[in-house]
């Protein structure tokens, strides 16, 4: 199933480039302790107890400056390789499967049960009293896999005070299709449905991405208190098999 592409950070830029290079990543650059403190998070962040369950070549940094992926640079985090990212889009089933387990929380989320979970989560104290989290999430199931029995996705589960939510330690699903409660998935957001959020990187292929579709710019918020600390989950998983980034 496909691969997704998280990344974070920075602005979501509207103008054309006249020339567009390749998206870059490197996942030898950074530990994913130092992705959250150093990438992810914001000044003034406090970040504990960071665990990466997952295969070394499915997280690390990338530069989407010369891209179309609309961030600058972050965080790519995956549930095959990174390097199956770059583009140009001249593969059709661009796959590693790194043979992990699946996840209960995201099982939950795409009502299938998942495959190859890569999955990135920390302690935070806020300074202020909302987080947010920009991304994109990107797949290689796109058209052909849409509402088949693979349907793969992302989840940012977040828990702790004045949060409840279905899934582990009373955490709620902060991943949403904009102005919905759906989660973010291939089935949610393709060409026949939530359109104008997504971008067709297939006709004609794309020449920065490999992935055949991915998402506009969305973020991921909710409001937190203060000087308390929660926990967030980022998860990316395969639904059905584990084939397709």
């Amino acid at each position: 199933m496909k691969k997704s592409l998280l990344v974070f950070i920075l602005i979501f830029g509207t103008l054309r480039l006249p020339v567009l290079a390749q998206l870059t990543v490197n996942n030898s650059m950074y530990t994913p302790a130092q992705l959250v403190q150093n990438i992810l998070l914001g000044n003034g962040v406090t970040a504990s107890n960071i665990v990466y369950s997952g295969m070394g070549n499915a997280i690390g940094f990338f530069n989407g400056a010369s891209s179309n992926i609309g961030l600058s640079s972050g965080l790519i985090l995956t549930t095959g390789d990174i390097q199956n990212a770059v583009g140009p889009n001249n593969s059709t089933f661009a796959s590693f499967i790194n043979n992990l387990s699946s996840d209960s929380d995201m099982d939950s989320l795409m009502h299938n049960y998942s495959i190859d979970a890569s999955i990135l989560e920390f302690d935070f104290v806020p300074s202020g009293d909302t987080v947010k989290f920009r991304y994109v999430f990107g797949s290689e199931e796109y058209m052909e896999f849409v509402n088949t029995f693979h349907n793969d996705a992302v989840g940012f589960f977040i828990s702790g005070p004045g949060i409840s939510g279905p899934y582990t330690n009373n955490s709620k699903n902060i991943a949403l299709v904009p102005g919905t409660t759906l989660p973010i998935t291939v089935d949610n957001i393709n060409a026949n449905l939530n359109s104008p959020l997504w971008f067709d990187n297939q006709l004609p292929p794309g020449q920065t991405i490999q992935y055949d579709g991915f998402t506009k710019v969305f973020e991921a918020v909710s409001e937190v208190q203060c000087g308390q600390t929660y926990h967030v989950k980022i998860a990316i998983a395969d639904g059905g098999d584990a084939i397709y980034d």
